[in-house]
């Protein structure tokens, strides 16, 4: 008798334990309706300093010289802003007065301010206007005296496309307009350094989100 109470209670017990197991093997978890999955945003916001170099190949009479940059930017967010030095590379020349050859020296401070308007993973696009004053001066080929001078004012908006490649550094290229204004120097004037420009750099920066 006692062996037999023993087996039924065994038999009620496995029976009960794998019914158990069963019904939690059936069970399915749903995902709670409320849980929000976080996506990037569109644009990146970041905040730093950043430094760039490069060229920008500017109008000369009827051609296009390359004048060098060095500039020097803060960024907060999607506005930034900063100050440049430009200089010209090339090698114009005319004769000022008869018999002697003269070069051209040219260069100019510019504050640019801007504003980011699209950006992605690896490109970036920027509006921005430049703000500058300088001076143009013929040179005598002979014995480099600074012959004539005159200063000038320019203004220049831009826009400027970025990629990048790695993390804080960025290779961009430009296309603006620049318009000289106050030039007064012989054989040149305000049209023949006004005009489309475009040019080509590098930027490196520090930045946090």
């Amino acid at each position: 008798m006692k062996k037999l109470i023993l087996w039924l209670f065994l038999s009620t017990a496995f029976t009960l334990a794998y019914g158990q197991e069963v019904a939690l093997d059936s069970v399915t978890i749903q995902p709670h309706d409320s849980l929000l999955v976080e996506k990037d945003p569109l644009i990146k916001f970041e905040s730093g300093v950043f430094l760039e170099t490069g060229f920008q190949m500017i109008p000369i009479k009827t051609n296009y010289g390359p004048t060098s940059q060095l500039f020097i930017g803060l960024q907060y967010k999607n506005l930034f802003g900063g100050f440049g030095v430009y200089n010209y590379q090339g090698d114009y020349q005319t004769t000022v007065i008869f018999p002697n050859n003269f070069n051209l020296a040219y260069k100019y401070g510019a504050a640019r301010l801007g504003l980011r308007a699209y950006d992605s993973k690896y490109f970036e696009i920027n509006a921005q206007i430049q703000y500058g004053k300088g001076d143009a001066v013929w040179i005598r080929e002979s014995n480099d005296e600074k012959f004539i001078r005159s200063k000038f004012d320019i203004i220049e908006p831009q826009v400027m496309v970025l990629y990048t490649p790695i993390e804080q550094v960025k290779l961009f290229t430009t296309l603006g307009y620049k318009s000289m204004q106050n030039l007064d120097i012989v054989h040149l004037s305000n049209k023949d350094f006004s005009g489309i420009t475009f040019g080509f750099g590098i930027r490196c920066g520090i930045y946090q989100q």
